[in-house]
């Protein structure tokens, strides 16, 4: 990913030089691209890997929402079975 940037600086590198008019003002301008191109691709990547490491965190609070929701499911069930059987008893007597 980080080589695309620094291939198209060598492309514009390599036409300018080929034209015969390359001078030391365009190189140096290439080169400030080719730099500026690099810290962009660096800045992407670490937005990718802050939206990455979000995205984990968020999936870890999924899990435990998920673990708390299936315990309260079971915790419900539970009672509703304890109330059934209090009801059927109340109904015997």
């Amino acid at each position: 990913m980080h080589y695309k940037p620094l291939m198209v600086a060598g492309l514009l590198v390599a036409a300018v030089t080929a034209s015969g008019c390359a001078t030391t003002k365009q190189l140096n301008e290439v080169r400030s691209l080719a730099e500026q191109a690099g810290l962009d691709a660096a800045s992407a990547q670490q937005s990718a890997n802050d939206a990455s490491n979000q995205a984990a965190q968020a999936n870890q609070t999924a899990a435990r929402a998920e673990q708390k929701a299936d315990e309260a499911l079971r915790i419900a069930q539970e009672s509703d079975e304890k109330i059934e059987r209090m009801f059927k008893k109340a109904m015997q007597k």
